[in-house]
């Protein structure tokens, strides 16, 4: 992944849409521990430990298929491990905030 280019802006910080990543291959790929470390030490990589402390992250479940997405979910429908992404953010020391994207918000958020 390549996040370089945006901090030539310093206005722009970029979101991760773990849904999507999750959605993308149309195979439920992006689902485990491992996977979700590897993103964010891409990032931290990329843009610098400091990056760590302000993400934008949008969160939801996901109905996919060989195209990717098709529509967000309630988060206790979709295959999405939630749990390993929650320890993957508790383990990368990630600050910030996470906007949920779920299309009933009074429950998931």
């Amino acid at each position: 992944m390549c996040w370089q280019w945006c901090w030539q802006f310093q206005a722009v910080v970029p979101c991760i849409d773990f849904a999507h990543l999750h959605a993308r291959l149309g195979d439920g790929a992006m689902n485990t521990f491992a996977e979700w470390m590897s993103v964010l030490d891409s990032y931290c990589k990329s843009l610098g430990d400091d990056s760590m402390q302000h993400l934008h992250i949008h969160l939801s479940g996901i109905n996919y298929g060989p195209k990717g997405e098709k529509n967000h979910l309630v988060m206790e429908e979709p295959d999405k491990d939630f749990r390993n992404l929650m320890l993957a953010l508790h383990t990368a020391g990630v600050k910030g905030r996470i906007m949920c994207e779920s299309p009933v918000l009074e429950v998931d958020a």
